[in-house]
Parts: structure tokens; sequence; C-alpha cells
């Protein structure tokens, strides 16, 4: 429970130190044309996806929840977004539930869109992912030392996107709500603060049906987890499709998961984006695309 002072004096005290955060509004003219030039318009990195570019961006400071179930494929997604970021965009994977040759391995296969690569193609691979980082690290990391990872990423390696697999293991208890809100909270202040944004892969409840579509309130924990994020994306898959496969024909167009784009703030378009696996392990937007460019405009001679 919090308490505020009744001394007036130091009240004031208090209030002069944030005298460096006061402006006029032509303080911020530069950002306001900005917005007034793109306000219209999606700003940011890009999905994969070019069914998506109008109405999703992944802008600076802000910070996005990714959640669903486990097994739903959020990490694979995740990884195959930051894939297919411009070569000069620099990100850092914090991959706190699979070793970082697992990481790379998986993203290797997505990137030429094949099941089985060679040696010579993880060489080629790591020549053109210069800017994507690892950072090595299975155990669970507090808080605090996160926040500063992230920081330290931006300020000394230039990380403009940073993904956290996953919120579980960041050294919060499940039942701890207020920890919660207040790492989630820390998130954003570093989101703002090193103009950066930041990936948070998170659960969401379990329930008797595996099957159900989820929305932002099925998120996990506290509901500041997505009342102070920008944007929350719910990965939904389709389980029933799966089964039915095994025993009788499907429709194609039948999507295999559902990203369900439940908030953003900063842009008013919500929605489903249908998405489809490749063997790969690839997500594609349709089920016979296979027009998914990612750091090279030239595709490399394998996937020919």
């Amino acid at each position: 429970m919090i308490t505020i002072t009744p001394d007036i004096d130091l009240l004031r005290q208090h209030g002069k130190m944030e005298q460096a955060q006061i402006g006029k509004t032509a303080d911020w003219s530069e950002q306001v044309k900005y917005l007034a030039r793109n306000g219209d318009h999606v700003t940011g990195e890009k999905l994969p996806w070019h069914k998506t570019h109008e109405k999703i961006g992944l802008r600076e400071k802000e910070l996005t929840i990714w959640a669903g179930i486990n097994s739903a494929g959020k990490s694979a997604l995740l990884g195959q977004v930051l894939l297919f970021f411009p070569p000069d965009v620099k990100c850092m994977i914090a991959s706190l539930e699979m070793p970082p040759e697992q990481t790379i391995y998986r993203m290797a296969k997505q990137s030429i869109g094949q099941e089985l690569i060679t040696d010579t193609y993880v060489d080629h691979f790591n020549s053109l992912t210069e800017n994507i980082y690892i950072y090595d690290q299975l155990d669970t990391v507090q808080p605090e030392t996160m926040i500063g990872l992230i920081h330290f990423a931006a300020q000394e390696y230039g990380i403009k996107h940073f993904m956290i697999d996953s919120l579980v293991k960041c050294g919060i208890s499940p039942e701890d709500y207020p920890s919660q809100k207040t790492f989630i909270d820390r998130l954003t202040w570093a989101a703002r603060s090193e103009n950066i944004h930041i990936h948070l892969v998170h659960h969401i409840r379990k329930t008797d049906n595996a099957k159900a579509r989820p929305d932002k309130f099925s998120v996990k924990g506290a509901g500041e987890i997505t009342d102070l994020a920008d944007n929350v994306a719910l990965l939904w898959r389709n389980f029933d499709k799966e089964q039915r496969a095994q025993s009788e024909h499907v429709d194609p167009m039948e999507p295999d998961l559902c990203l369900i784009w439940d908030k953003q703030r900063h842009f008013s378009w919500t929605g489903d984006i249908n998405l489809y696996w490749h063997p790969s392990g690839q997500l594609r937007g349709g089920p016979d695309s296979n027009n998914l460019k990612w750091r090279i405009e030239t595709r490399y001679p394998e996937a020919q």
C-alpha cells in the first residue's frame, strides 16, 4: 500500500525534481510532424507475411506480448518474425527455454524453407545474420538483471528488437501479481527510454478446452500484463485440424494456426491472421505460399 506525505514542502521538492520532464508543445514539434505524415500509415518493422503489411507494425518504444498455450508455436513464430526483418536491424534473443544451437537450427531451416540443411548453408546463414545476437542463458534470470541486460544491449550493441522467451523464466512467481505489474512497467519504460521494441513470450491460462480460441483476457497472470503492453498477439493452434487430418481429408485452406492481433495501441487494426505450417518450420501466409523473403533479395542456390 502506498502512502503520500502531507508535507507540502516535501511534495514540492519532489515536483521540482521532475522539472526537466516539463516542456511546451513546440518541444515535440518534429515528433508530431512525423505522426502527421505517417499517422494513417503503418510504421515500424513488418511481419513476414505481405497480407499484414498494411495492418501491423512493430514500432520503437513499444512492448508486444506474444501469448499462447504450450506447443502453440510462439517461439518458432517469433524467431521467424525477427529473422525476416531488414538486415541492418539488430536483434537479441534471450531464449531462456532452449539452447542457442536449437534456436539457430530452427531459424536456419525457416530461412531457406527446407527441412534439411547442409554445413555449407549453416556458414552462409551465419554470414547473413551478423546482426542477430543470442543471450546464452537457460537458468532463471532475475527481473533486475533482465532489465539491465536490455539497457546494455541497446546502448552497447545497438539492439533495436529484444526478445524474451519467456516471462515464466524471469524469476517472478505466477501468483505474484504486483511483481508482474512492476516488471511489465519496467519493460515498457526500457522500450521507451532506449527507443527499442521488446517482445515478451508468455502463456495463457490453462482451460479444459485446449481448442478454444484465446483473447487478451486469457493471458495468464496480472491484468496489467496486457493493460500496459502496447500490442497483444495471441497464437491459436488448430489442434482439431491436426487430429482430423490423421483419418480424413481436410480443407487445405483451413489454417494450421491463427495469429490473433488483439491489441495495437498506436494503430487501430485488430483481427485474425491465418497461417500455415511448412515442414521446414516456416509459418506461411497461405497453404501454397512460398514467396517469403528474408535478408537477401536472391535466395541461396540450395533453395532454387
